[in-house]
């Protein structure tokens, strides 16, 4: 059973990358932040976690705006779908990594991790695989 969604295609312009950048930084700005105040991390830890979530989400806007183009010119394409799930997928991911790295009970972190990780797949199999996307 698909499930379906109707959308317009259409071109963005290169600004609205351009101020989806600045809201990248500002949010790995934040969630460094986060773990440095609420997560009690060390100061390099917090920039760790802001570098990694820039450039990955970065290097997924760059991604995105190929995939846009290509769902623009090609109707059928799942380039965005695809895209946007391995955004989820990698963004959830290096969540993990810090997650891992971050000092609890091991006897805690482990059905975490392991939860976590079979939630990453079945995301990306439901929005790969079963999700529809009808373009007007």
């Amino acid at each position: 059973m698909l499930l379906t969604f109707k959308v317009k295609a259409r071109r963005y312009p290169s600004w609205h990358y351009a101020i989806a950048s600045v809201f990248v930084v500002l949010g790995s700005a934040f969630w460094a932040w986060v773990a440095h105040s609420a997560l009690a991390v060390t100061l390099s830890v917090a920039w760790q976690v802001f570098i990694v979530y820039c450039g990955v989400a970065l290097l997924f806007l760059g991604l995105m705006y190929i995939a846009y183009e290509r769902q623009f010119r090609n109707h059928r394409s799942r380039a965005v779908p695809k895209v946007a799930s391995a955004f989820g997928a990698s963004m959830m991911l290096a969540t993990l990594y810090f997650l891992a790295k971050y000092d609890a009970h091991a006897t805690a972190k482990t059905p975490v991790l392991i939860i976590s990780v079979v939630s990453i797949a079945i995301g990306v199999y439901v929005s790969v695989f079963l999700i529809k996307y009808e373009v007007e």
